[in-house]
């Protein structure tokens, strides 16, 4: 429900706050007052454009604020996508124009986009009348109200949720072809990397231990001297090392008898006398056991050379190099795998296919049988409030690749999260007229009270809350008058309902009544907004009865009007 609209220097609405209840709001006033620029101002927190003209003459800035009471599950995911804080179960829509012509929105004071702004007003209010903001000519809505009418929402929602599965599934095969076609271009040289890494036979260190061994074939003359040398001084000659040790051992025990401090003197001459040995016994060993082998020698360097040539072409160590085998495999193991993926996936699609195809199919058939109720229903309404002539036609027609997006389906049709149906309202208000468009009607006034039938069929199923009609009673008078009355009051008991009228008998059924007045003070115009009470509603009431000539019989004739019809 729209609670208050707060109105600052727009046009000669110098500054105004009006607070709207709940059920049936009407505003009257005699014609150039400035009930419009009500409209008008409350259009402009609807996203709509909003002329400089609007800004008062001598202001800087313009305001329009518009507090609602409303947060439906819609409203509540929009601002939370665009990280918008609730204010305490109200919803603030605020906009601003100053002289430059640049406008700026809010929502709950915080700074917002248009496109914000439009979409969360879009599941706020609907407003009919010569206005951009109206439901009704986007003929996506069409298919709303159908599916409200049938009550087919709970066969929308799996159509929708397939349609988004199918979509990702394709997303994801699409990917996955991708990555098949890639890799299935490499795969002769994946295979051709493992066979040339694997035919090396290569492990972890084994580098390293052939660069030792081949250092020990290359110095093979030099460690064989070095050896005799080493186990010459060491043991094998006179004046040798464990001969010289030997002998000062036999002293220091000689000592230690002496003098007991030699023995542990005694003791560690007595371990190298023995490492001296381990040491002699060891080189001689070695070269006894050592071979030069000219052939081994060649095989180790020739191995060398095939992992240097490896390491080159790879710019990697044989560690990492091994490491590339390992992903190289994988890969050609995801390759070898990827068909059987690719032909799974393609199974899951086409039976997510063939199930969104038949959910679409059922719920076109169900949405066909609650067309022609619909068309009844409403074609009833408008002929009840003035349109006599007019017929209405609900029409089917498919969307095509060309409208961009959508699933292609086996049977040729073309889904969307809402089926496969492009359903459109036509209308025909005149004798011999084709049918045409809503958008095409002329009449602002019969756009609103095709509408008024709309919502009036659907009272109750909507999720727009707030009915704002304008020009609805041009064209009208009398009893139609009355009926369009009595259908805004019947749809106020599930709706609110805002009309701008000039009608009495439209007027005398609403819950509270506004009129609007211009006045002129010190050489400046201003239209004000004030609430009635039930006095001042009979006087109104009787000035759109009577005019400027207001008697008493037409005081009565108000009075009864207002009882008859109020409450």
């Amino acid at each position: 429900m729209l609670k208050q609209l707060f109105i600052k220097n727009f046009a000669l609405l110098e500054e105004l706050s009006v607070e709207f209840s709940p059920g049936f709001n009407v505003l009257t006033g005699e014609t150039g007052t400035g009930k419009s620029l009500v409209v008008n101002a409350l259009n402009s927190i609807l996203g709509e454009k909003v002329s400089t003209d609007m800004l008062r003459s001598g202001a800087d800035k313009a305001v329009v604020e518009g507090i609602f009471d409303t947060y439906s599950a819609g409203i509540t995911r929009i601002l939370s996508e665009h990280d918008i804080e609730p204010a305490h179960d109200e919803l603030i829509l605020r906009r601003e124009l100053n002289q430059s012509g640049r406008s700026r929105t809010f929502i709950n004071d915080c700074l917002a986009q248009m496109s914000v702004l439009k979409k969360v007003s879009d599941l706020l209010v609907d407003l009919h009348g010569q206005h951009e903001h109206q439901s009704l000519l986007r003929s996506e809505n069409h298919q709303v109200y159908l599916d409200a009418y049938g009550g087919l929402f709970h066969l929308v929602e799996p159509v929708g949720r397939l349609y988004s599965d199918i979509m990702k599934a394709q997303q994801s095969l699409a990917s996955l072809r991708t990555k098949a076609a890639a890799l299935h271009e490499k795969q002769e040289f994946i295979q051709f990397q493992i066979k040339e890494i694997e035919s090396l036979s290569l492990y972890t260190g084994e580098e390293e231990e052939r660069i030792g061994e081949e250092k020990v074939l290359a110095n093979h003359e030099k460690l064989v001297a070095l050896c005799n040398e080493v186990y010459s001084l060491l043991y094998d000659r006179q004046e040798a090392a464990y001969a010289g040790i030997g002998t000062a051992l036999e002293r220091l025990n000689e000592l230690a008898e002496i003098d007991k401090q030699f023995a542990d003197m005694a003791q560690l001459l007595s371990s190298a006398y023995m490492n001296v040995e381990e040491v002699a016994r060891f080189v001689n060993e070695y070269v006894s056991g050592a071979e030069y082998d000219q052939d081994r020698l060649e095989n180790i360097r020739e191995r060398l050379s095939q992992i240097n040539r490896i390491k080159k072409k790879y710019a990697l160590p044989v560690s990492e190099i091994l490491e590339k085998l390992d992903s190289l495999k994988r890969d050609l193991s995801s390759i070898e795998n990827l068909d059987s993926d690719l032909e799974e996936l393609e199974s899951q699609l086409l039976l997510k296919k063939n199930e969104l195809s038949n959910c679409c199919v059922e719920l076109s058939n169900l949405r066909k049988k609650a067309a022609r109720g619909l068309e009844r229903e409403i074609q009833e309404i408008i002929r009840q409030i003035g349109m006599e002539n007019a017929r209405l036609r609900i029409i089917f027609d498919h969307f095509d690749r060309e409208d961009g997006g959508g699933i292609l389906l086996d049977n040729g049709l073309v889904a969307k999260p809402v089926g496969v149906d492009r359903i459109t309202i036509l209308a025909s208000t005149n004798p011999g007229e084709d049918f045409k468009p809503l958008a095409q009607i002329a009449s602002g006034g019969e756009l609103s009270r095709i509408m008024l039938a709309i919502k009036s069929v659907l009272a109750g199923k909507d999720q727009i809350s707030v009915l704002v009609f304008d020009e609805i009673d041009i064209g009208i008078s009398g009893r139609v008058a009355e009926s369009v009355g009595r259908k805004l009051r019947d749809l106020s008991k599930s709706h609110q309902v805002i009309c701008v009228t000039h009608l009495p008998q439209i007027a005398s059924y609403a819950d509270r009544h506004f009129t609007v007045r211009k006045l002129v003070t010190n050489g400046e115009t201003f239209t004000t907004v004030q609430s009635l009470d039930r006095s001042e509603r009979v006087k109104e009431i009787a000035s759109l009865l009577g005019g400027e000539k207001v008697t008493d019989t037409v005081l009565k004739n108000a009075e009864e009007m207002l009882s008859a019809n109020s409450g």
